[in-house]
């Protein structure tokens, strides 16, 4: 999966890490929160918006969804090596 924040403002929002690596097991339920996405903005007042927009495996946008507000990243389908 490749998350990639996107701006329209002045300022690029930059993900606190530049590379997020998680390891899940094949066993984790539909739910399980796989890693928490943060990032600052420099633009003052202005909200950040998380989303999964691709993936090199277009196949993993369908096990992953991220809450747009948090950026929690969780299992929506049970994985299957």
């Amino acid at each position: 999966m490749y998350v990639e924040v996107m701006d329209t403002n002045e300022h690029r929002p930059e993900l606190s890490e530049s590379v997020y690596r998680v390891n899940i097991a094949e066993s984790a339920e539909v739910g399980t929160a796989v890693v928490q996405l943060s990032a600052t903005d420099k633009d003052v007042g202005q909200r950040l918006f998380f989303s999964l927009h691709a993936a090199s495996s277009p196949a993993s946008l369908e096990l992953f969804r991220v809450d747009s507000l948090t950026g929690v990243v969780s299992l929506i389908k049970p994985l299957d090596r």
